[in-house]
């Protein structure tokens, strides 16, 4: 059973690829929409859980390789309450695509996958806090134990 953070952020990796190339199998045309000004991108679901997996791998090679002692605690905290938000994220996403409707208005199921896409991909970006606050304390331990010696 894996227990350290490099090892659940690896395989929530792993996942994340499969379920890339399983998501081309997919007849849908669902999309993931990112408008900036003027100009609309959509990006297929496999790419998307190809960047997921990306940051992911990131992750578990900071914590695997890192010279600086990470909190695990913080660490572990950091993975669950990422792979969380990502599951939510992609539940929130098919149960969107699937319930699709081609009236204008949205459902009120459809609104609330629509929110829960949005909380989720908040809590993902708020959970990246956790990474970056571990890594400052490791930092400042790092220098006060150099600067000791």
């Amino acid at each position: 059973m894996a227990t350290r953070p490099s090892e659940l952020f690896a395989i929530s990796a792993a996942v994340l690829l499969g379920l890339s190339f399983l998501s081309r199998l997919s007849p849908g045309q669902a999309g993931i929409s990112i408008a900036v000004r003027n100009v609309g991108y959509v990006f297929p679901p496999s790419t998307v859980f190809l960047a997921m997996a990306s940051f992911l791998c990131f992750f578990a090679a900071i914590y695997s390789r890192w010279p600086l002692s990470l909190n695990n605690r913080a660490a572990v905290w950091h993975y669950w309450i990422t792979a969380a938000a990502i599951a939510a994220f992609w539940f929130c996403f098919y149960f969107f695509a699937f319930h699709a409707t081609r009236e204008s208005d949205l459902t009120v199921r459809q609104t609330a996958a629509l929110l829960g896409q949005f909380i989720s991909m908040m809590v993902i970006l708020l959970a990246q806090t956790i990474f970056v606050a571990n890594l400052a304390f490791a930092v400042v331990r790092f220098q006060n134990f150099n600067a000791s010696h």
